[in-house]
């Protein structure tokens, strides 16, 4: 379930005082001295930055994207606390998530297993693919005699497919050899007395679990869980620069499908085999770091912001975790005062005049008004034509589905606004074909889990709204108030 928008939080100042992470917030001194204008901090001069907080600018379309993400449709969606919902509050969310990415990186949390496995897998490959680009460029041609030749051989190949597959061919063929070169260069060593370790270690990952799991297959969480440290130590093979230890060969393992994965892994000969195809990212970072690809100013960006994604995700993870579940007690009385939630199959089923401005919409309520057939209407006016009539749910409509679910079957309701394509406001007119209250809501086993997940999001909303609170009164962030102010996502022409 998504989680509900974070609405509520006031603030009397848009700038407050900067207290370092894990310190109690203390009352500010009172100035010794008035700033003048001058003193005070410029405003960027990129007008879609809304916000600062840290090395961090929250943008307009950063905003206009999360704002459209709350009021949208979901089951369990709060209507009247999207209806509420201001580009303010949107820009304090979005700042308070710095923020407790900012007190995440303070803690460490980079350190975390599988964050630390996540971003050396995602620094690796994005090096590599930055040696490879540079390495292959001018070395891999084609010829139009070899993509004739293709096609002939493979009829189902046309001329673009053909060329493709060739370079593809010819790319695998040059960086083959060069890994080779490299391969020797850094003096790859494979420990081959610990590889019947490793192959007994995965059988007893794969057949002796400590966690209980529907398939047969190796988990991360076992990985994390069920090694100890010095089986996650153990090396595998030694290089210049680096190892490649059992942690390696388990990670790099549980980034493959199990339908895909090595079926010999029970011997030796298997862990050897794996370990070769293991070896090859490393050994090129090696080589990546070593011709400077590391200091890339793009892919520097890159690491930073795949860094702040997990810190995120793991500092909500860690919030949510710390949230009770409801009992059953719980469920039962919040299904008995809000049974209607949770009726089961009420649905409208309409038909939809779509148009970018309100005088359009105005004009084609006219013409309905004035006996015009609604589908001509349609053909004429709307610009999505080819829409057919279909059934809608509450879930579907988001903060706009009130006046459809209100009107009587063979009425016409409009122009109001809708979400056009999932992710833009515009006008409609609607027309309600027939509508269905659905069935009276019990408290059956898919309805009680409904309204413990609702119960439960509630209770994760208003944790993030305590940290939130929290963080904003801890950190030094700036509001551009009047580029606030110029913002409204659902105002239309």
């Amino acid at each position: 379930m998504r989680r509900m928008p974070a609405i509520g939080v006031v603030l009397t100042a848009c700038v407050l005082l900067a207290i370092p992470s894990g310190r109690a917030a203390e009352a500010p001194a009172a100035p010794t001295e008035t700033k003048t204008l001058a003193d005070k901090p410029q405003p960027p001069a990129d007008p879609n930055v809304l916000a600062v907080i840290g090395d961090y600018q929250i943008s307009r379309d950063e905003v206009v994207r999360r704002y459209m993400e709350l009021i949208g449709p979901y089951d369990g969606l709060d209507v009247e606390r999207a209806r509420a919902l201001t580009v303010r509050d949107v820009v304090l969310e979005l700042v308070a998530e710095k923020a407790m990415t900012l007190d995440a990186r303070k803690a460490g949390a980079l350190n975390d297993e599988m964050i630390r496995t996540a971003m050396t897998d995602f620094r690796g490959r994005r090096l590599v693919n930055l040696l490879i680009g540079d390495y292959i460029q001018g070395k891999v041609s084609v010829t139009e005699e070899e993509v004739q030749a293709a096609m002939k051989a493979n009829p189902r190949l046309d001329e673009t497919a053909a060329r493709v597959t060739l370079q593809s061919a010819k790319s695998r063929q040059v960086m083959d050899m060069y890994y080779q070169q490299v391969y020797e260069r850094v003096k790859v060593k494979k420990i081959t007395e610990n590889f019947p370790k490793a192959a007994r270690i995965h059988m007893r990952l794969l057949l002796q679990p400590k966690i209980e799991r529907a398939m047969q297959f190796v988990m991360v969480r076992q990985v994390q869980e069920e090694l100890t440290q010095a089986e996650k130590d153990m090396v595998l093979a030694t290089f210049e620069g680096g190892k490649f230890t059992l942690l390696d060969m388990f990670n790099a393992l549980t980034n493959i499908a199990p339908p895909r994965r090595p079926e010999d892994l029970n011997t030796p000969e298997g862990i050897e085999q794996f370990v070769d195809q293991g070896l090859r990212l490393p050994v090129l970072v090696v080589e990546a770091e070593a011709k400077g690809y590391d200091k890339n100013p793009e892919l520097l960006t890159q690491i930073k912001q795949q860094e702040d994604m997990r810190l995120l995700g793991k500092a909500k993870m860690d919030m949510y975790q710390a949230v009770a579940e409801p009992n059953d007690g719980q469920i039962d009385a919040y299904f008995a005062a809000h049974k209607d939630e949770f009726r089961l199959g009420e649905k409208v089923k309409i038909d939809q005049i779509w148009l970018d401005t309100r005088a359009a919409a105005d004009a084609a309520r006219t013409h309905i008004d004035a006996g015009k057939d609604f589908e001509q209407v349609k053909q004429r006016d709307s610009i999505n034509k080819d829409s057919k009539p279909f059934d809608t749910y509450r879930s579907a409509e988001g903060i706009f589905g009130e006046p459809i679910f209100a009107a009587d079957p063979n009425t016409v309701v409009g122009p109001i606004k809708g979400l056009f394509s999932g992710n833009s406001v515009k006008w409609r007119i609607v027309k309600v074909l027939d509508k269905d209250a659905g069935d009276p809501p019990t408290l059956d086993d898919q309805t009680r889990n409904r309204v413990k997940w609702k119960l439960w999001a509630d209770r994760r909303l208003r944790a993030f709204d305590r940290v939130k609170a929290d963080l904003l009164s801890r950190y030094d962030y700036t509001l551009y108030e009047d580029r606030l102010a110029a913002i409204r996502p659902l105002d239309l022409p």
